[in-house]
């Protein structure tokens, strides 16, 4: 009995808190009309669409974007073949309103990761990790811009 009631006691305590992640239920008072991207057009696609995706009415920003992937050997074996890589994704940014510069950012994003025997697989977790790494970098461009916007 007395396990029952700790149980609904904590189930309560848990559901009348008011937890509300940041990027979901929040209401951005800004857009992105123009977003210009230069170089790896996979991460630009996949950054631009996140972008587009949290477009609201409000200030027009417009955005340019510079890209750059470098994928790096981190460990081989006695053979010399690659057993880790490291996956860098380097963007910079610059959000202007008005034509007016109000932002310059450097991220950079690193995953390690092991190699695979079959390279069919390991091909679909580079992918992966690039939408993760581009999906993040989108949210932290978000939220800067809107720290900077109040």
């Amino acid at each position: 009995m007395f396990k029952a009631i700790k149980i609904f006691l904590l189930f309560f305590l848990l559901t009348g808190c008011s937890y509300d992640p940041i990027l979901i239920n929040k209401s951005f008072n800004f857009q992105f009309s123009e977003i210009n991207t230069t170089g790896n057009k996979e991460i630009n696609k996949i950054i631009k669409k996140n972008l587009k995706e949290k477009n609201n009415k409000g200030k027009k920003y417009s955005i340019n974007l510079k890209t750059k992937k470098e994928k790096e050997v981190i460990s081989s074996n006695a053979k010399g073949d690659p057993e880790v890589f490291k996956l860098k994704i380097i963007l910079e940014y610059q959000v202007t309103y008005e034509g007016r510069n109000i932002l310059v950012n450097n991220i950079l994003e690193e995953f390690t990761y092991n190699n695979m025997g079959d390279k069919f697989e390991l091909l679909k977790i580079e992918e992966n990790i690039i939408k993760t790494i581009a999906k993040k970098i989108a949210n932290e461009i978000s939220i800067t811009v809107l720290s900077n916007n109040q």
